[in-house]
């Protein structure tokens, strides 16, 4: 529990491993983590980094069901009933927060929160923006050799870094090293 932490305690690496979408609230819970950082100390974040409660925009929703309406239908076949994964939806606040509560809570803020708070010194952004929900119940068809499996998964590979290179979509998961400039 990050908010029950003894800050008298300082450490030279804190590493935060998908932990910060889950902390309400955030700024909050990274003061914390710097205060238990000795000064100079890094912090090491991987983390998702996008929408709140998975609020998926509209053009992000509009690239992968495009991406998923190109997929012959036996790649888009749901492990759990075989059914047809036929659209991406944006879950409901209501259903995301009786899920899970902490579930991605205030992960749009993670970005600017770091950078208030910390000195970045290396962001590595790394997608899921477009594969995650594009793959969500159906990975599992394009696992084995299957050579026209592969080229599909290449393709959607391929919209998600041009996606990400002109800037259409932002990143949803990101890598950072940060440092503590404050002096204790």
């Amino acid at each position: 529990d990050v908010f029950a932490l003894d800050t008298s305690t300082k450490y030279d690496v804190i590493i935060a491993e998908g932990i910060l979408h889950h902390l309400k609230p955030l700024s909050k819970a990274l003061r914390i983590l710097k205060q238990c950082l000795a000064a100079e100390g890094y912090l090491f974040v991987n983390e998702f980094v996008g929408p709140r409660r998975f609020q998926w925009t509209k053009r992000q929703l509009n690239v992968v069901n495009a991406a998923l309406a190109m997929l012959p239908p036996q790649y888009r076949r749901r492990a759990s009933d075989g059914s047809v994964k036929k659209k991406v939806h944006r879950p409901g606040w209501l259903s995301m927060w009786m899920s899970d509560p902490s579930e991605a809570a205030e992960s749009d803020k993670i970005l600017p929160l770091l950078r208030q708070e910390f000195k970045i010194l290396e962001v590595k952004e790394y997608g899921g923006t477009v594969l995650q929900l594009l793959l969500k119940d159906i990975a599992h068809n394009f696992v084995g050799s299957d050579p026209l499996a592969r080229s599909y998964v290449e393709l959607c590979v391929a919209i998600e870094d041009r996606s990400l290179e002109t800037r259409l979509l932002d990143s949803d998961f990101a890598f950072l090293v940060c440092l503590n400039t404050e002096k204790h």
